[in-house]
């Protein structure tokens, strides 16, 4: 199987007073956490690729959508590909729209957003592990029955990730088809704590 990790990260944070990707956060931009936590999980889940006897392999490719110039060398640096959002007013649907056209070859699509520091590498992992083993064609996080990100969406859910509009994710997907959805449970529900305002990152 083909998948494809991306990091959604160039939003205009117009909540947050600021360019929240860019704010530091215990010494370092919060953009990084997130991506790094990708670069991990696909490390990872290479190596247990080199330690699989049998089954399928897994083949992984790392994409990062934004508009920041900062985000995209760094993003190069650890060996993602960089896609630019142009129009990133028009919400989150059009970041993961150009990651979706720009990844016609996948299989499924795992999608993070950048604003999530404290997410683990380990949990990526077992999301994707527990999704391969589920056959279903969908698979999100989740904490005490609140999804999160991130989502993971096979090829057969295309056309309507597309349709999205505007600040819409693909949590609206996920709800109307809840009955094809491996949910991973997470046990800190800081995990999936995203930023929303300045106070959330002095928690």
């Amino acid at each position: 199987m083909k998948l494809e990790i991306i990091l959604l990260a160039a939003g205009n944070s117009r909540r947050f007073g600021g360019n929240k990707l860019l704010h530091i956060l215990n010494g370092q931009p919060m953009y990084r956490y997130g991506l790094k936590c990708l670069k991990d999980a696909a490390r990872m889940l290479e190596e247990e690729n080199e330690n699989r006897d049998n089954g399928e392999i897994l083949t992984i490719k790392k994409t990062v959508v934004t508009q920041y110039k900062e985000i995209a060398g760094q993003a190069e640096q650890w060996g993602f590909k960089v896609l630019y959002n142009k129009a990133p007013e028009r919400g989150i649907s059009s970041s993961l729209k150009i990651a979706l056209e720009a990844g016609k070859d996948a299989d499924a699509w795992l999608f993070c957003v950048a604003d999530q520091p404290w997410l683990l590498p380990s949990s990526v992992c077992r999301l994707v592990r527990g999704f391969l083993n589920s056959e279903k064609g969908i698979a999100c996080v989740s904490c005490e029955g609140q999804l999160g990100n991130p989502c993971i969406f096979t090829r057969a859910y295309e056309k309507e990730l597309m349709c999205l509009e505007g600040d819409v994710g693909g949590k609206k997907v996920i709800r109307a088809h809840q009955e094809d959805v491996f949910f991973y449970p997470v046990a800190e529900k800081r995990q999936l704590q995203d930023i929303d305002y300045q106070t959330h990152s002095r928690q």
